[in-house]
């Protein structure tokens, strides 16, 4: 059985991408984990834990050391290894490898040395976002990270197989660092709706997820006040919890439309929200990533067999469009998502969920693993 070592510095027992390519590869490769944490099936004989940066002593020095020199440009290596990382470093180099996956540039260092020690190692970038503007806008991470990214991305031939979330980051892909991504999204398995799930003459629209200030979710607030009496806005939040308690202050004077609820585990989302009617989200365009996300709760909606309401982000937009799955505003506005929501009949609402089945019959995590699992196999075969 061929060894697949993936590297990642996130918590995977929240992080459902890296938890899907486990399950892809489970039973047909050896897999190695080396991340801040591991599932709580995961072998712990094949798990090497990595640091978790804000909970080390020096971590920041650390980091902000690699920033001031790759700023500088005195630092000219192409790997970056923070110093709590050697520990890890040596125990991986005594594993006999065919192939380490690595998810997100800050994983590249790692992958970096292993296959500069065994050349002969293959090496899959998952790149969740589009690491070079990955948080553009935010002036510590331009500081702190851009640098480190753009200088790790520069040996990107060293990678055999470029893996990306959606399609226009690929095309990115292409146009900056001449490389053929494959596009695996971050689509949940295939959800069959026992029956339909409403308790409401209302047409019920949610929106679901992690907040930040950046996203701007006042927006979709300011989108509710806009609509008529026949809709609802339900919002299911994870956040700093004062932010949170400031977006409910911000929605009173909007009164019954809008409603807020304790959020669900991850893996209770899609039948959670499969009692609602149309799935809401307003991303503000404000650099690369956002105008081309292609967020979890997009394909959750589509999995749960709802309409879907969404700004014009490209990416989203083009499923939306492509599957007529629901509608699309002109602009970012409020008032322009709003509009186009009003227009929504019954007879609308039943056509675009009826679509809605028929795309979630192909984008799914069952079909993206044969995507996965073929593209490993041609690697190591």
């Amino acid at each position: 059985m061929k060894k697949v070592l993936i590297l990642v510095q996130s918590h995977v027992s929240r992080d459902n991408r890296v938890k899907r390519q486990i399950e892809w590869l489970k039973g047909k490769y050896e897999i190695f984990l080396s991340a801040i944490d591991a599932p709580i099936d995961f072998p712990k004989e094949n798990f090497y834990p990595l640091p978790f940066f804000k909970n080390v002593r020096g971590g920041r020095f650390s980091i902000l050391l690699q920033a001031l020199l790759a700023n500088s440009g005195f630092f000219s290596k192409y790997h970056f290894i923070h110093f709590f990382h050697n520990n890890t470093l040596r125990q991986l180099k005594g594993l006999e490898l065919d192939l380490i996956i690595a998810n997100d540039a800050n994983a590249l260092p790692l992958a970096y040395q292993l296959k500069q020690n065994k050349p002969g190692i293959k090496l899959i970038y998952d790149d969740h976002e589009y690491a070079p503007t990955e948080y553009e806008g935010n002036r510590t991470w331009e500081f702190l990270y851009k640098p480190i990214n753009l200088i790790l991305l520069k040996r990107i031939s060293l990678v055999d197989q470029v893996v990306t979330v959606g399609y226009f980051i690929a095309d990115r892909f292409r146009r900056d660092y001449q490389v053929d991504p494959l596009v695996i999204t971050n689509a949940p398995p295939r959800y069959i709706i026992q029956s339909e799930n409403r308790n409401s003459d209302k047409i019920r629209l949610i929106h679901h997820g992690i907040t930040s200030k950046e996203r701007q979710p006042e927006l979709m607030i300011e989108m509710a006040s806009h609509l008529d009496n026949r809709f609802e806005l339900y919002f299911m939040l994870m956040g700093e919890s004062k932010y949170l308690e400031e977006l409910q202050e911000l929605a009173k004077p909007v009164g019954d439309k809008i409603k807020f609820m304790k959020p669900v585990g991850s893996n209770e989302i899609v039948k959670f929200i499969s009692q609602f009617d149309i799935g809401v989200y307003i991303l503000p365009p404000l650099n690369f990533t956002f105008l081309n996300a292609l967020p979890n709760k997009l394909f959750e909606f589509i999995q749960a067999g709802l309409a879907i309401a969404i700004a014009p982000s490209k990416e989203m937009a083009k499923i939306v469009n492509e599957y007529n799955i629901g509608v699309v505003s002109t602009d970012f506005s409020a008032k322009s998502l709003a509009t186009e929501i009003n227009k929504i009949t019954k007879e609308m609402l039943v056509k675009f969920k009826q679509n809605t089945g028929k795309a979630a019959d192909e984008l799914n995590a069952e079909n993206n693993g044969i995507l996965f699992l073929k593209m490993v196999d041609n690697l190591v075969s």
